[in-house]
Parts: C-alpha cells; structure tokens; sequence
C-alpha cells in the first residue's frame, strides 16, 4: 500500500475512534477537532485518558498508533497524507473545498517566489493561513529557507494548524487575529490565498473601507502594501472576476498610489473547485518610480500540454528576472 494512503487511513481511524466516544456528550464536535485531539496524542499521552474514551476505541487508537511509529515517512509524504484528512475535516464541518488551496496552486507560488533573488529570505507570512497547505508547500520544494508566519481567524483551524506545525516539526508562528487588522514590519515576502466576500466591521478604517469599499480581497491587499520593508513582493491568489468587483476603480486608484502588479498568471480552469483564479504578482512603487507601469500577463495552459507549460514557465521566469 502506498505510504500516503497508509498514514491518511491509520489516522483517520484514530480521529474517528476519538469522535465515536466524544460525540455521545458533545454531539456537535467536529472530524477537525478530533483530528487535532489525534495528531496531538502523538506528544501527550494524557490526552487518552483526560478524554475518557471508551474501551473499544481506545483499542483502535493504540493499535493505529503502534504501526504509524513503524512507517518510515518523509515530510512532504506525511503533509500529503493530512491534506486528504483536512478534506475531510473541510466536508464534515460544510467549510469550501476551495478554501485549501491545491498543491499544483502551491508549486506556481514556490516557483514565482523562488525568481526573487535579489533579496534574502528570513520570514514569509501569510495572511489568510487556512490549514497552513500553501505556505507548507512553498516551505517544502522552495529554494529559500524561511521562517513562517500564519494569521487565521477561526479559532479551530488554528489549534489545528499549531498542532499540525508541531506534529510535523515545522517552524510555523500561527496568529489568531483578523488579517486586516496588523500589518508587519520584519517580512519579506507575503502570500494568501483570498475568499472574496463582504467584509464588515464597524471599528475598522482604512482609506478604501472609508469610501465604502467592502470587498475583502481589496481590503487585504490595500492592508498589507505596507506590511514589510521597501523589497517586499506579495503574492496572491485571487478569483478571475477581481478585476471586474464592486468598487474595482477606487482598489485601483488606491492602489496605484504605492503598488503595482507586475505580473498576473491566469491559471487553468480544472486547477480550483469554484471559479477560476489567477496569482497576482505585486511590487511597491518606490518614490521615483513612473505612475505608468507594465504589467505582463500571462495564461497557464492545461498542465498536460507540457510543452506550452514549460515554455510560459520560462516567459515568466525571463519576464520576472529582467
């Protein structure tokens, strides 16, 4: 059996045994909760006992335990293994599926990130963290060697992702806060994968909030233009229809006042479960800079056209290395 497939089914049979016991007194707990109770299991043992579960599944948890410390598992392997479990845990509480973001999305960010040389990384932040899949899959194949920051939130995906982090030896600093509501000097670069909905909150300001504009995505990004230092590249993930918003002429305008995009990668149709997306690619003006900038964009083709895939990698690749 394949060692992803066999971790994903041994945990999941731990994280269901927990739920089968917890779920006659709490009958509202959720498959993530219980896939942090099991992931966490691993480093506290009281754990077991503080939950009082029954005989039956204590019995499964153990026996599932002892052949997981008998498999020999990388990393990158182990990560795949939970993100089948996050899916789950996603379904089970009725949260988007395309709220994680896929790891062929992951692999386009890592290679974007990787042409930005001229500067050493020390930490990369994300701003909307999730389950923590894009920024682990950038930690994992990036040539760059980065401390990682994560901003979420909803309270259970953070216990999850501190668990997670922990679970899989990461260095991963997770915040639980509105990402609208810091920004951060010590960054060097910035991803997030962006949920377009109607942000509301009556203690907030910013320019563009001020004149009415309540598009998350928007307010994000206007937001973290001044998080990080003068170098700070900021990459996202955003629906094809960003463009085309309520209120898009004043984001531009705003925008054009201290950033640019610099490039925008349209990406193929079957890479997301809802509507297409794109990365955007955004740089800050610096103070001599012309209004007037270039923006080149360009459109991934299915990834089985290998062909055409390599080629627009290296159009970018000379593009963004100029």
């Amino acid at each position: 059996m394949n060692v992803i497939n066999q971790m994903t089914d041994l945990l999941d049979d731990m994280a269901m045994a927990f739920y089968h016991s917890l779920v006659i007194e709490k009958p509202k707990i959720s498959y993530l909760t219980c896939l942090s109770k099991t992931l966490n299991s691993f480093y506290d043992e009281d754990i077991l006992e503080d939950e009082k579960l029954l005989e039956e599944d204590l019995e499964i948890i153990n026996k599932s335990y002892e052949e997981i410390t008998n498999i020999t598992i990388n990393e990158e392997e182990m990560r795949k293994a939970l993100l089948l479990l996050e899916i789950k845990a996603y379904k089970h509480s009725n949260l988007s599926l395309d709220n994680i973001t896929p790891d062929g999305v992951g692999i386009i960010f890592t290679f974007l990130i990787d042409l930005q040389k001229n500067i050493k990384f020390n930490n990369m932040l994300d701003i909307t963290v999730g389950s923590g899949n894009l920024s682990m899959v950038i930690s994992n194949y990036s040539q760059q060697d980065f401390n990682l920051i994560g901003i979420e939130n909803d309270e259970d995906l953070c216990e999850y992702l501190v668990i997670k982090a922990n679970f899989l030896e990461k260095n991963f600093d997770i915040r639980l806060q509105d990402c609208l509501l810091y920004n951060f000097n010590n960054i060097d670069c910035i991803v997030g994968d962006l949920p377009s909905y109607e942000y509301i909150n009556e203690g907030y300001s910013s320019p563009l909030y001020d004149a009415g504009v309540r598009e998350f995505q928007y307010l994000a990004i206007e937001r973290h233009m001044f998080t990080g230092h003068d170098d700070t590249m900021a990459y996202y993930l955003v629906n094809n229809d960003f463009f085309t918003l309520k209120d898009n002429e004043i984001f531009k305008k705003e925008f054009s006042k201290f950033a640019y995009f610099k490039a925008i990668i349209v990406l193929p149709p079957n890479f997301s479960q809802g509507l297409p997306k794109m990365i955007l690619v955004v740089a800050k003006r610096s103070e001599n800079m012309n209004k007037k900038v270039e923006t080149n964009i360009f459109t991934m083709p299915n990834y089985h056209e290998t062909d055409k895939w390599q080629n627009t990698l290296r159009n970018i690749k000379a593009y963004l290395e100029e």
